[in-house]
């Protein structure tokens, strides 16, 4: 992404002319098919290591006991709650039952994007964000942090929040629960920004590359 060739050239001092930038895509395609659950829920993917700010996700949900009244929160990949994660339910008296985790192939996430309500992703950095992408081939809306590369990534397809203020998550959270009208459009932005990105113009890209350092 720019927001990587960027950090490229500020932190390593490396000269503009020796980066390129692919952007890189998704496979994923539309799928039709039942849920895997029946209640109503919101999903996180992959990692949550320091950086991906998970537990300003699970402060969130203890500051607004409603959310899980309403919602369960689903995790996809990124092994078992850590003892930390554990530790941070308990401090903010969160229903773990209202927790729901899942590892699997693409088929299963395919389908937790395909039926959730909205995908929500706090990082605090990502030097692309191919999960994004992802959401928008299976029509869910994104909640996303305002950092980094997601801005370049999503366009005027995600609601954005501040990761580092709780009240403005918790804010982009009630803008797409409380507006159907709202939720669909952006599920529409989502369809149109997905095109600007495939494999194969990454293919000819980084091709391009190779070809003009030999």
């Amino acid at each position: 992404s720019n927001s990587t060739k960027t950090d490229l050239m500020k932190y390593y001092d490396i000269p503009e002319k020796k980066i390129s930038v692919t952007y890189l895509a998704t496979d994923f395609k539309l799928i039709d098919n039942q849920p895997v659950l029946k209640e109503k829920y919101f999903l996180y993917v992959g990692s949550r290591w320091k950086y991906k700010n998970f537990s300003a996700l699970l402060e969130v949900l203890g500051y607004d006991k409603n959310i899980l009244q309403n919602f369960k929160l689903v995790i996809f990949g990124g092994g078992k709650l850590s003892t930390e994660e554990i530790e941070l339910i308990n401090k903010y008296n969160i229903d773990k039952t209202k927790i729901i985790h899942f590892e699997g192939d693409d088929n299963l996430l395919k389908s937790l994007y395909k039926n959730a309500e909205f995908f929500i992703y706090p990082t605090k950095y990502e030097g692309f964000g191919i999960p994004l992408l992802e959401s928008f081939s299976q029509k869910c809306p994104v909640l996303c942090s305002d950092t980094s590369s997601l801005k370049e990534v999503a366009g005027n397809a995600a609601i954005y929040f501040n990761p580092n203020n709780i009240q403005s998550i918790l804010n982009g959270i009630e803008k797409i629960t409380s507006n159907n009208t709202y939720k669909n459009e952006y599920i529409e932005k989502g369809l149109i920004q997905l095109k600007k990105f495939s494999w194969k113009k990454c293919a000819n890209e980084t091709l391009n590359v190779y070809k003009k350092l030999l």
